[in-house]
């Protein structure tokens, strides 16, 4: 709220006949702030304003302010990764002509990947923009950076790496207070609390986070955050705090009309309820964005409420789903997890061939 009120001080005393670039960052900043609330759409239509009065400021003034790197992040958030990559490479022109290297570009850009389960593509991004970050002091995503380099090292089964990025993530934070998507480091240590046993650890750190988001307004990290909630909630007894969250992330897509933002508060509703057929609806959803971890997430709860629920020859094809793409991005971690829970539910997957590519090579190759 502040921040948006910051911005409107700023665009109410800004001369018409000039201020460009103050007018440009007070516009990018007000779209900034409405992309944080998780409104995606309405920021993105303001990031478009900002970028059309950048393009007629004089000598485009107004784009030495990033404001196709904030565009990328708000496609990113309405599942856009392709033009996402558009608004990417047009920030890193705008950079180049400038002559600035901007740590945050290669930030973005591993999000992107992690997003999409281009993990190795992910790593690299990362730690490119982490470094720079490093070198030339603009830390403004390198928890960002840190976090995401955690949840892969997570996913990937390396749970001493993972602590470290996440302690890097931070650290950070401590080190220089709330930055963009900071709460993630938090996010990522109640991960790896669940993950080494101390479940009743990670639910009171996650809900914390959550309760942080709520307070500062950051409504963005709602689906993010939420399905992970609910099930931390359900399993330390906390039916109430599970069936808050799920309304929350469902008031959230009811406002939106964000795929991904639909299959988190679907996945919430059947987390809560066991009942597949929300589950099986949250695969659907996240199948229409290039979203591929949440597909396999998805498709690993929906088989395990059809095996809960007897439906153990209907639970096979998710399962293989969720299999076949844990496989596929090289989530070991997750892999071996949906197996085991498998096998406790008496569900044999199907027939395996040959589903991983190599990570280098020709062989690589599609």
């Amino acid at each position: 709220d502040g921040a948006d009120a910051a911005a409107g001080r700023a665009l109410s005393v800004a001369p018409d006949d000039g201020g460009h670039l103050a007018t440009c960052i007070a516009l990018g900043l007000r779209a900034t702030a409405v992309e944080l609330r998780g409104r995606p759409h309405k920021a993105l239509q303001l990031i478009d304003e900002a970028i059309e009065r950048a393009d007629r400021s004089p000598d485009r003034e107004g784009h030495r302010y990033p404001m196709h790197a904030a565009r990328a992040r708000m496609l990113m958030e309405l599942d856009c990764f392709d033009d996402a990559e558009a608004a990417l490479e047009a920030a890193n022109r705008i950079t180049q002509r400038l002559g600035t290297r901007r740590a945050y570009l290669d930030v973005y850009r591993g999000f992107g990947h992690f997003a999409t389960g281009d993990w190795d593509d992910a790593v690299t991004e990362l730690e490119a923009g982490v470094a720079l970050a490093a070198e030339t002091g603009q830390r403004t995503t390198s928890t960002l950076g840190f976090s995401i380099l955690a949840l892969i090292a997570l996913h990937r089964g390396d749970l001493r790496r993972a602590g470290e990025a996440a302690g890097q993530a931070i650290g950070e934070v401590e080190a220089s207070g709330p930055r963009f998507r900071s709460q993630w480091g938090a996010w990522v240590r109640a991960l790896l609390l669940d993950a080494r046993g101390a479940p009743r650890e990670a639910f009171t750190t996650m809900a914390a986070c959550w309760d942080e988001c709520l307070h500062a307004g950051l409504e963005i990290e709602l689906p993010v955050l939420g399905p992970d909630l609910v099930r931390m909630a359900l399993a330390a007894g906390d039916r109430d705090r599970a069936a808050q969250v799920t309304d929350e992330v469902a008031r959230l897509a009811k406002a939106e009309d964000v795929a991904s933002h639909r299959g988190a508060a679907r996945r919430c509703q059947g987390l809560l309820d066991g009942d597949p057929e929300p589950l099986i609806a949250a695969v659907d959803d996240y199948t229409r964005t290039s979203r591929l971890p949440m597909v396999a997430l998805a498709a690993e709860d929906a088989a395990i409420a059809l095996a809960r629920t007897g439906g153990v020859g209907g639970a096979r094809p998710f399962l293989d789903r969720a299999l076949v793409t844990f496989e596929g991005i090289g989530a070991a971690r997750d892999v071996a997890r949906v197996e085991a829970r498998m096998r406790a539910l008496g569900v044999r997957r199907g027939v395996r061939g040959p589903r991983v590519r190599p990570r280098t090579g020709w062989a690589r190759l599609t």
